[in-house]
């Protein structure tokens, strides 16, 4: 038996290019996007492929006995399908992430077979490729400032809405490649997020908050104190440093120190 989604906006584009059923993606032998990482379980792999069809693009997860454990779920349950529940529940919310295009999870020859796919992000760049964009002289300060402040609106509407990413990398993170044409966008979302396999609910002002922001600040190095500053003002909605942004940074350090 398969569990099955097909996304309605593109049921007639997969069944036209014959990749409406589980067989149909998984049996494509396309070069991987990313080479298959190994799990904790026996045989359990995970590896990325590009679908270049007809002007449209997906990217496709397909993953083997490759597992995600907490306490709610000490059996297991495919990464795949907790990515997907993810997707969901962000769109869901109203917090820009991935378009799922299709999702299956079969059980074949022993194995628990699982495929998760998204729309390809045309026009957004990870924001871990921005660094050299923010140092150009030539770009307004204005929009490099804007699109600091639009990151960090956009984790606290996250946060806001009980919504962690918990791998929160400057590679997770998209952004409109109009920043980068000298244009502030008009219209959102500026950012999505992606790679969402760890992503959850959790409570507003959890531990689960600091962690997103320790994880995003650590992983930013490159990014000057002033611009890293400019995300945090953004994400506290403030305008500049007073007590209440000190006590958060000490907060936040002592996370980093842990």
């Amino acid at each position: 038996m398969i569990e099955e989604y097909i996304a309605p906006d593109w049921s007639g584009f997969l069944s036209k290019n014959k990749l409406s059923t589980f067989e149909d993606i998984w049996s494509r032998k396309d070069e991987w996007f990313e080479e298959p990482n190994y799990g904790r379980s026996k045989n359990g792999w995970s590896g990325v492929c590009k679908i270049d069809i007809d002007g449209r693009s997906i990217f496709v997860k397909k993953q083997s006995n490759f597992y995600s454990y907490s306490l709610k779920k000490p059996l297991g349950i495919t990464v795949a399908k907790k990515e997907f529940e993810a997707i969901q529940l962000f769109n869901k919310k109203g917090v820009a992430c991935l378009t799922p295009v299709y999702f299956g999870c079969r059980k074949e020859n022993g194995e628990l077979q699982a495929i998760v796919a998204t729309e390809a992000l045309d026009g957004f760049s990870a924001f871990s490729d921005v660094a050299e964009f923010l140092e150009k002289e030539s770009l307004y300060f204005d929009i490099k400032r804007h699109l600091l402040r639009s990151i960090g609106a956009f984790l606290r509407d996250s946060h806001s809405k009980d919504l962690m990413h918990m791998s929160l990398y400057p590679k997770h993170i998209f952004v409109s490649d109009a920043y980068f044409q000298n244009n502030i966008p008009s219209k959102q979302p500026y950012c999505r997020f992606i790679d969402m396999e760890k992503a959850k609910k959790a409570k507003w002002q959890s531990k689960k908050q600091l962690r997103d922001l320790e994880t995003l600040n650590r992983r930013s190095k490159y990014w000057s104190k002033s611009q890293r500053l400019t995300v945090l003002l953004s994400y506290l909605d403030k305008s500049k440093v007073d007590t209440e942004v000190r006590t958060f940074l000490s907060k936040l350090l002592k996370t980093s120190k842990k």
